[in-house]
C-alpha cells in the first residue's frame, strides 16, 4: 500500500500526500494532483491505485462540491500511460488488468457526484487526454496540447477515450484526432469544443478557482440531479419529472425559491 500522511495545514485545509497522487481540499474544493513529474505525470499502476484510493475518499466526504484534477507542475497535465507499466505485459494481462483497471478508475471519476474539472496546465496525450474527457469542464493553459497517439504504435485508446471524444467533439473530428494521431494547440481543441476555456498562463490557475468557486456556490442536489441526465443522454419524460420533483421538494430548492422572491443570494446546503 502506498504510504500516505493526512494533516491540517491550515483552517479548513487537508493535505493527502500518498506519492504518485496528492490531494488537497479546502472547504468545499478539492484539488487531485498527478504528481509522476520525472515522466511529464505518467499514468502508472502506482497512481491509479492511489487515485482508487482518493475516489473513495471523495465519496466519504459529500461536503465537497468541486474536483479539480490537474499535472504537478507548469508544463504537463499527463503524457499519457507509462509505456514502460505496460509494455511487457502479455495480451491477456494487458487487457485484463491494466485496461480493465484503468477503465474502472475511469469511469469512477466521471461518475463522481461533484463536479469535476480537468485543469490541462499543458501536455496531455493519450492516456492522460482519456482521463482528462472524464471531467464535466475542461480548462487549458493557452499553450496546452493534446493527442491521442496510440495508432502510432500500433494500440488503440483503451480507456473509453475513443467513445467520450466522439460524445464531445463529433465522429468527424474525433476520427481526426485518432487516426491521424495528430497534435492539435488549445486553439484547436477550444474551436472543436474539446475544452471549455482557455487562459494564458498568468492568468490560468487564478481564472479555474474562479471557476470553481462559482460552481460550488450552486445546489449540489440540482447538479447531481443535473450531471445524472446529462450523462444518460435520456429524454425519457419519467427521468426528468422525478429529478424535477426531487430538486423542488430538497431543501436546496425551497432555499433557492426562497433566496429569490427575499432578494438574496441562497445558502444552499445540499440537502434534501
Amino acid at each position: 500500500m502506498p504510504s500516505k500522511k493526512l494533516v491540517s495545514i491550515g483552517y479548513k485545509i487537508k493535505f493527502l500526500k500518498m506519492g504518485a497522487v496528492n490531494f488537497y481540499e479546502k472547504d468545499y474544493i478539492a484539488e487531485i494532483i498527478l504528481s509522476n513529474p520525472n515522466k511529464a505525470n505518467a499514468i502508472d499502476l502506482k497512481m491509479l491505485e492511489e487515485l482508487k484510493e482518493i475516489i473513495s475518499h471523495i465519496h466519504n466526504h459529500p461536503s465537497l462540491r468541486v474536483i479539480i484534477i490537474k499535472g504537478e507542475g507548469d508544463n504537463h497535465f499527463s503524457s499519457g500511460a507509462d509505456i514502460n507499466e505496460w509494455s511487457s505485459m502479455k495480451p491477456e494481462q494487458y487487457a485484463s488488468e491494466w485496461i480493465k483497471f484503468g477503465n474502472d478508475i475511469f469511469d469512477s471519476l466521471e461518475k463522481l457526484p461533484q463536479v469535476l474539472i480537468a485543469s490541462i496546465n499543458g501536455t496531455c496525450y493519450g492516456g492522460g487526454l482519456e482521463l482528462a474527457l472524464c471531467a464535466d469542464i475542461r480548462i487549458a493553459v493557452e499553450n496546452a496540447n493534446f493527442c491521442l497517439p496510440e495508432n502510432g504504435i500500433g494500440v488503440i485508446p483503451g480507456w473509453k477515450g475513443s467513445v467520450r471524444l466522439k460524445e464531445i467533439v463529433g465522429l468527424g473530428k474525433a476520427n481526426d484526432l485518432i487516426l491521424t494521431a495528430r497534435i492539435i494547440n488549445a486553439s484547436t481543441a477550444q474551436e472543436w469544443g474539446l475544452i471549455n476555456y482557455k487562459f494564458p498562463k498568468d492568468r490560468f490557475e487564478l481564472e479555474t478557482l474562479i471557476i470553481a468557486k462559482n460552481v460550488s456556490k450552486n445546489s449540489p442536489i440540482s447538479i447531481q440531479a443535473s450531471k445524472q441526465l446529462l450523462r444518460s443522454n435520456s429524454k425519457d419524460n419519467y427521468a426528468h419529472e422525478k429529478l424535477s420533483k426531487l430538486c423542488k421538494n430538497s431543501f436546496d430548492g425551497q432555499e433557492g425559491i426562497s433566496s429569490f422572491f427575499e432578494k438574496r443570494k441562497p445558502i444552499f446546503k445540499g440537502r434534501l
